[in-house]
């Protein structure tokens, strides 16, 4: 604490007692005044550290919100990918089906095919940020309200897509397990050195007659393209969602970030 302003505090009471002792109005109305403009001074000061404060708060939510969306942004891309090379599988195992032989050059994808039947992401978003803000209150120290706006969307369509999702992998198990019962998986053996997926034993010419095999891929193939369409749209979604947050770290802050 700073000494001076120790002792001005009694020798200012002082001067008031006195002032009021002897009815010196005008004295006792300029102490008061003082007192006002420095308790005033005071909680402007205050006041002006907590904005200052929050402010930096602020900038670091968004800072670490945009990380989020960009990292959430990257996984789905990835993920749609995955969902396309399954569509690319499954087309071929469709057309084996329908000719009761493939190409060799076929082989792998068909395995990887059936290996991935059915298999799909749920809408990939990482909420550290949104859910430290839900669960701190602060959601409010975001400014603007167009982020705001946007962001309770996003996390709105993520989760509709994320219990739409679950009730899609009830209808591909039965699938899976439909394809599952035909085939027989070799886990001592990979599809190819570089691929995950284990080798797959099947009979292409006793699978092609039994049509609730080629019922069950296309099917499957069906619900992979509406997931693929929906999470395309959501990753345009997040592309577009970054610009905001990135206008205004620039706008409020000068800071440039771009998205990865």
């Amino acid at each position: 604490m700073n000494p001076q302003a120790t002792n001005n505090k009694p020798g200012l009471l002082r001067r008031l007692a006195t002032s009021l002792k002897h009815r010196d109005w005008a004295s006792v109305g300029i102490e008061l005044f003082v007192v006002a403009i420095g308790i005033f001074l005071g909680l402007q000061a205050a006041n002006w550290n907590d904005d200052r404060l929050e402010r930096v708060l602020e900038r670091d939510y968004l800072v670490r919100l945009h990380e989020d969306i960009s990292a959430s942004a990257s996984g789905l891309s990835r993920d749609n990918g995955f969902h396309r090379q399954q569509l690319s599988d499954q087309k071929k195992i469709l057309a084996a089906l329908d000719a009761c032989e493939y190409p060799p050059d076929d082989a792998v994808a068909i395995q990887r095919g059936i290996n991935t039947l059915g298999w799909l992401n749920p809408p990939r978003l990482f909420r550290r940020t949104i859910d430290d803000l839900a669960a701190t209150g602060r959601m409010n120290i975001i400014r603007s309200t167009e982020i705001k706006t946007e962001l309770a969307r996003l996390v709105q369509d993520v989760e509709f897509r994320d219990r739409v999702t679950s009730s899609v992998f009830r209808i591909l198990e039965h699938h899976r397990l439909t394809i599952d019962e035909r085939v027989r998986y070799d886990v001592s053996k990979r599809v190819t050195e570089r691929e995950w997926p284990v080798a797959v034993e099947f009979d292409i010419k006793a699978m092609c007659d039994d049509l609730v095999i080629a019922s069950a891929i296309s099917s499957t193939s069906l619900v992979t393209l509406e997931r693929l369409i929906a999470f395309e749209a959501l990753l345009e979604r997040y592309e577009d969602f970054l610009p905001l947050i990135e206008q205004e770290l620039k706008l409020r802050w000068d800071e440039t970030i771009a998205s990865e």
